[in-house]
């Protein structure tokens, strides 16, 4: 909801370096920040949204400054906007994506931009319904060290209290890989999976 993205844009700005600018998709979720007691106790923080459309979407820093640039929640249709906005940024600007709905899948003119960037938390929720009952998976990926960084896959029973791992990939799964793996977890034991396999052997497909 919009008060959870609010709180986490604020958490994102106490670490980000200063001087910082987020920018909001969501106007609505913007003055949800901006009433927060954080906000307005912080200073070199600007918070404004693209719906402002003012002189603060300009620019954020002045010549080589450090700065950052916190974009949350742009959908899909503000994506020109959010190039726009970050070309026009200076070189040094850290900028950070929270929530943008243009990903995993941009359109084909902006896949190289959205690919630019590095995903360092991403969480995905699913949920799989089949004949003898329902499952629940995530695909996530959240950064600790390089080494171990990596696009993973989890799935539990409706019953079960506990995830098991199905996956585990250093690029971002395609969404074959995604159904192979939360499929793959117990169903050579599904006698409904056995009886498809023979029948699929039998016309050789």
């Amino acid at each position: 909801d919009s008060r959870s993205v609010a709180d986490m844009a604020l958490s994102l700005m106490k670490v980000l370096p200063k001087p910082i600018k987020i920018v909001f998709g969501d106007h609505q979720t913007k003055t949800l920040a901006t009433e927060s007691a954080d906000a307005r106790s912080s200073s070199g923080a600007i918070l404004t949204s693209f719906k402002d459309n003012d002189d603060d979407l300009d620019h954020t820093t002045n010549g080589g400054e450090k700065a950052s640039l916190l974009i949350v929640g742009a959908s899909a249709k503000q994506l020109p906007q959010v190039v726009n906005c970050i070309q026009d940024q200076a070189s040094k600007t850290h900028v950070v994506l929270l929530n943008a709905e243009f990903t995993p899948q941009p359109p084909a003119a902006a896949k190289d931009f959205v690919q630019s960037f590095e995903v360092v938390y991403s969480i995905l929720p699913l949920q799989i319904q089949g004949f003898l009952g329902s499952k629940k998976g995530a695909v996530f990926r959240a950064f600790k060290e390089p080494k171990s960084f990596f696009w993973r896959t989890f799935t539990r029973e409706d019953d079960d209290k506990e995830w098991e791992a199905t996956g585990s990939w250093k690029a971002r799964p395609n969404a074959k890989q995604i159904e192979d793996s939360m499929y793959g977890s117990g169903a050579g034991d599904n006698p409904i999976n056995k009886g498809i396999s023979g029948i699929k052997n039998i016309f050789g497909r």
